[in-house]
């Protein structure tokens, strides 16, 4: 059964303990998702819209209305065991330098690299993960589209100067079989530091290792730096001497 274009819909994209966000997908217009009692406004433009509603209590089941009509639901997630260690937001998939996106038809927001789609969706990632409280953010591959000096430049102008600790990792697109330009120099003069080879950060309790995985004779990749050994040997000592290992890879 198809569902009609036009019946309005209301989902839920993701849960923490305290917040939901939900996803509305109806005729362009204002809507309200009303949840225990409170009211959002979400404004929908071209089918979709969307917010983060706050405020709710861990594993807790709620009702989501739309327009005072059953929507969704949904059960919050119950708070972490044990201490605060940190908060850590993770993006991947830029692709800095594409400026078409679907089949049919072929949409584009902008023919220039610095103001099309990949640009806009990282400046609103950006402005969301430290609205969250994001204390370190690891950029996880595909930062270029086609391994482009002026692809990493316009990254960069993006990246740099964040108040946070950023780390970059390469994926196939930044030097695999996309295999252009150095992204590695490009970056280090707007000091971002692409780490290319396995890295191991110790940060408060957290343990972060980053490993760039794309191997030879991996599918569409032609060349990588593969730490699996390094990757292995830190697995086993991990929980020995830290409270926790966070594992990041492209």
């Amino acid at each position: 059964m198809r569902r009609r274009r036009d019946r309005p819909t209301l989902e839920v994209f993701a849960l923490e303990p305290g917040a939901v966000q939900v996803i509305v997908r109806a005729p362009d217009d204002r809507w309200t998702v009303s949840i225990d009692g409170d009211d959002t406004a979400v404004q929908v433009t071209a089918g979709v819209g969307a917010a983060v509603v706050e405020g709710l209590q861990p594993a807790t089941s709620y009702e989501a209305r739309l327009d005072g009509r059953p929507g969704a639901t949904f059960r919050t997630l119950a708070e972490p065991p044990g201490a605060y260690l940190g908060r850590f937001a993770t993006i991947s998939d830029l692709h800095v330098g594409e400026t078409g996106f679907g089949v049919a038809p072929r949409v584009r927001m902008s023919r220039n690299p610095a103001t099309a789609h990949p640009v806009v969706c990282l400046r609103a990632a950006l402005a969301e993960l430290q609205d969250w409280g994001a204390e370190g953010l690891v950029v996880k591959g595909d930062i270029s589209h086609d391994s482009r000096t002026q692809e990493y430049e316009v990254v960069a102008a993006e990246l740099r100067g964040l108040p946070l600790p950023l780390w970059v990792i390469p994926g196939n697109h930044d030097g695999g079989n996309h295999h252009r330009d150095d992204g590695g120099p490009v970056l280090a003069r707007h000091g971002i530091t692409l780490h290319d080879r396995t890295t191991e950060l110790k940060l408060g309790g957290l343990r972060v290792i980053l490993a760039n995985t794309p191997q030879w004779g991996q599918p569409g990749t032609t060349q990588g730096n593969s730490d699996f050994g390094v990757i292995n040997g830190t697995q086993a000592n991990s929980q020995r001497h830290v409270q926790f290992a966070l594992r990041f890879m492209f």
